[in-house]
C-alpha cells in the first residue's frame, strides 16, 4: 500500500475531518467532485496527493476556506531576510532602472499582504484603500507574475560580463542557500501534485 508524504497524510487527515463535520459520506463527496469513491478515500488516507485547484473546489464543498483545509502555513522561522539579500543583489548590478523595478516588486509584494493582513480586522476600513479588494488584487497579482519576466527589458548591461556582476559577496553564499532552501520548502508545502 502507498503512503504519502507528511503534507498529503496531513491534508487527507483534514479532508476526512470536514467532510464528516458535514455528514457527508465518500461516496455524496465523491459525486460533488466528479471522482470515485476510491479517489475520495486515497486522497483522505494521505495516499494521493491532492492538487491546488482539487483544494479550491474542496473547500467550496465543505464549505471552508482553502487554508482550513492546508492548516496553518509553515513558519519561517531562521532568521534569513531575502528582501534584503534581493536589494543587495540588485545594488550589485549598479542599474538604476533594476533598483527600481525590485524596489517595486517588493512594496507591491507587502502591500497585497498588509491590505489582506489588515482586513482581518473588523474594525479596520477599506476606505482606507482607494482600490477595491478585486481590482487591487488583480493588478497587484499581475504584476507580481510578470515583472519578473521583463527584467530582461529593462535595458541592463548588456553583455555577459556586465551581467556577471549581479552577484552577493561570498560570505552571504549560505546565507542565500538557506532563504532559497526556506521558499522551496514553502513552496513544497502547499499541497500539489495529481488532481483527483
Amino acid at each position: 500500500m502507498k503512503t504519502g508524504s507528511d503534507s498529503d497524510i496531513f491534508i487527507g487527515r483534514r479532508l476526512k475531518k470536514l467532510r464528516r463535520e458535514c455528514g457527508m459520506s465518500q461516496l455524496t463527496a465523491a459525486r460533488s467532485m466528479g471522482v470515485t469513491q476510491s479517489c475520495i478515500s486515497q486522497l483522505e488516507n494521505g495516499r494521493r496527493s491532492v492538487s491546488a485547484a482539487a483544494v479550491i473546489r474542496f473547500a467550496e464543498l465543505y464549505r471552508v476556506t482553502p487554508a482550513e483545509i492546508y492548516g496553518d502555513p509553515p513558519v519561517l522561522n531562521v532568521p534569513v531576510n531575502g528582501g534584503e539579500l534581493l536589494k543587495q543583489l540588485a545594488q550589485s548590478s549598479g542599474s538604476e532602472k533594476l533598483i527600481g523595478a525590485v524596489s517595486c516588486y517588493q512594496a507591491l509584494s507587502i502591500y497585497r499582504m498588509l491590505r489582506a493582513v489588515y482586513m482581518l480586522n473588523p474594525h479596520n476600513t477599506s476606505g482606507l484603500f482607494s482600490l477595491s479588494w478585486e481590482e487591487a488584487d488583480r493588478l497587484t497579482a499581475a504584476f507580481l507574475r510578470d515583472e519578473p519576466h521583463r527584467l530582461s527589458t529593462l535595458g541592463l548591461a548588456g553583455t555577459a560580463r556586465e551581467r556577471s556582476r549581479i552577484e552577493l559577496p561570498a560570505d552571504q553564499s549560505a546565507e542565500l542557500r538557506l532563504f532559497i532552501e526556506q521558499c522551496e520548502a514553502l513552496l513544497g508545502a502547499g499541497v500539489t501534485g495529481n488532481k483527483p
